[in-house]
């Protein structure tokens, strides 16, 4: 970026939750003046002497960098309110980056989580994945204390089994934990959206993760973001991500920057949805709370055929409604609409 770039985008942190989402990352190039980010397909860049840093041209090869991949990534850090951030084709390939900085053979792995999927998708890759870790645990809840062989703990922020939040209070004392023993605290908000707008968590980790999947409103438009304050902590994985490439290629980034311009106005809705829904569901009999713009309804009993609904289309989408046994992630749908279809499933 240029100066002039440099000091808009330093601006736009300090504005709204909404204005952030619109306009970060799209601060006009001085020399080229577009007010929409190029999509810079460019696999190389010149340079005057690639031995000599500081030349005055930030791009060398694509994987390492790209002015697409630039802007989403100062978007994303000025949304989150943290200062680094690169981004991955995928979740997966965020937490393969982060595998492959530990030792599997001597590092422990904590996971604490309540929803499967999740607790899957980490399990492939941290103990049945190219690096297998021998010492990995998964957790339901935050521990007291952990082992001194963990190296590395993922916590996932929003707890949906019991529909509980894991407090600033929990992630301070587990980051106090993990700093006491040398070891990395990843916190991921993949299902926190609504925790995102409103700031309400704790600073106090090294990482935090989001699945772009769930936040940019692009159907079938796979992402994700490592973030960090720290710019120490924060090279450790970017270098790897850069080293075999899993880099957010330019295209992506292009649909995935235009998806979160209008996050705000989708958390509000969902928000707005899932509070309106728990009530109407609620007057039917059923057994519906809400939290954090989830979803849960605890019936038991459910129309297969009816079920069908929610299960087309991608899961990992802020757009479409989809369920996870008992838990409903809203969309953008209509709320009467939303409210006749889950009706045909539970009643």
């Amino acid at each position: 970026m240029d100066a002039k770039q440099k000091e808009e985008e330093a601006f736009l942190r300090t504005q709204s939750f909404d204005t952030r989402c619109v306009q970060s990352g799209s601060a006009p190039n001085s020399a080229i003046g577009s007010i929409v980010t190029p999509i810079d397909l460019s696999t190389l860049f010149e340079k005057t002497d690639t031995r000599l840093p500081g030349n005055g041209k930030p791009f060398l090869y694509t994987r390492l960098g790209n002015p697409t991949r630039l802007a989403l990534e100062t978007q994303i850090s000025s949304i989150f309110q943290l200062n680094h951030c690169t981004v991955t084709n995928n979740i997966s390939a965020a937490y393969y980056s982060f595998s492959l900085n530990y030792n599997c053979q001597t590092d422990g792995i904590l996971v604490i989580s309540q929803r499967e999927p999740f607790k899957e998708m980490i399990k492939k890759i941290f103990a049945e994945g190219p690096q297998s870790f021998g010492n990995f645990a998964l957790m339901d809840n935050a521990p007291t204390e952990i082992d001194k062989s963990v190296k590395l703990v993922i916590l996932e922020l929003v707890q949906t089994k019991d529909m509980t939040v894991i407090s600033d209070e929990q992630v301070k004392a587990l980051n106090a934990m993990c700093k006491a023993q040398g070891a990395h605290l990843i916190v991921d908000i993949s299902t926190g959206y609504q925790m995102i707008k409103r700031h309400e968590f704790s600073d106090e980790f090294d990482y935090m993760v989001a699945d772009l999947s769930y936040f940019a409103g692009i159907q079938g438009n796979a992402g994700a973001a490592i973030l960090a304050n720290d710019q120490a902590v924060f090279a450790k994985v970017q270098g790897v991500v850069n080293f075999i490439g899993n880099g957010l290629q330019p295209m992506d980034c292009f649909m995935t920057q235009r998806g979160l311009k209008t996050l705000g106005l989708r958390l509000d809705h969902q928000l707005k949805a899932s509070e309106a829904l728990t009530q109407k569901l609620r007057d039917k009999g059923l057994d519906a709370t809400s939290v954090a713009g989830i979803l849960k309804i605890a019936n038991e009993e459910k129309n297969e055929e009816a079920l069908v609904r929610f299960k087309r289309g991608p899961k990992q989408s802020s757009n479409v409604t989809h369920l996870e046994n008992q838990l409903v992630f809203l969309g953008i749908e209509e709320v009467d609409d939303l409210f006749e279809e889950l009706l045909k499933v539970y009643i």
